[in-house]
């Protein structure tokens, strides 16, 4: 069992008062992740707060240097990381629509692709050389694949080389921002190849079980400091 925080796009009164009242110790977390467009006081506060690790990608708003400023997390664009729990990679930014360092063609992106392919055929090849159990692959994006969630406006149409990385690696769940929902307790959820795609919103606390995926807009209660 996996049991992940997801957030992307818009802080949350409830996950901070969540966090301020919760001992680390007392979070059901495996993993911190973050998909993009939150300021870095916010998720210096999370991963402090939860005593985790912040694994994140920018989004295409982001106003801070890539690689300075947050010792706090650590930024997997264009890069896969075999951590204890899973084997994590990330794709930052959105689709090019106007002069910005966080924007991408297609081509672009796909040249990242094929790099985190790369790599995460290096750790499973690594894997099977040293029969460890094989770790499930999670993917963070900032934009959604291209048909799925996304929408018809060049700012926040998908990328169609997700889809093919995701038919080449199957990784068992796909985490995106980028398209705000109206209602912060809506699921936007969608199987694409076997792969959950889930549109984070906000933020969602998901658990990865052999048994399936279960997504909820809160966490579990917690006992009182």
């Amino acid at each position: 069992m996996i049991r992940l925080l997801a957030l992307a796009d818009e802080a949350s009164n409830y996950l901070e008062n969540y966090l301020t009242a919760t001992r680390p110790a007392d979070i059901p977390l495996d993993l911190l992740v973050s998909c993009g467009d939150l300021d870095a006081s916010y998720l210096d506060f999370c991963a402090t707060a939860s005593g985790r690790m912040l694994y994140y990608v920018n989004g295409n708003h982001e106003t801070m240097p890539k690689k300075e400023g947050r010792g706090f997390g650590e930024d997997l664009h264009g890069r896969a990381l075999e951590t204890r729990h899973a084997i994590l990679c990330g794709f930052g930014g959105a689709r090019w629509y106007k002069p910005g360092e966080y924007q991408f063609l297609e081509s672009e992106m796909r040249w990242l692709t094929r790099m985190v392919r790369w790599q995460i055929w290096k750790i499973r090849l690594r894997g099977r050389l040293f029969k460890t159990p094989q770790k499930p692959v999670i993917v963070l994006s900032h934009a959604p694949p291209a048909g799925i969630h996304d929408q018809e406006n060049s700012e926040h149409q998908g990328f169609a080389c997700f889809k093919t990385f995701m038919r080449a690696v199957r990784p068992v769940i796909w985490l995106h921002g980028h398209v705000h929902l109206p209602n912060l307790r809506q699921i936007q959820k969608t199987v694409c190849q076997g792969t959950t795609v889930l549109n984070v919103f906000q933020f969602k606390y998901i658990v990865l079980q052999d048994t399936g995926i279960t997504v909820d807009y809160q966490l579990p209660k917690h006992r009182e400091a």
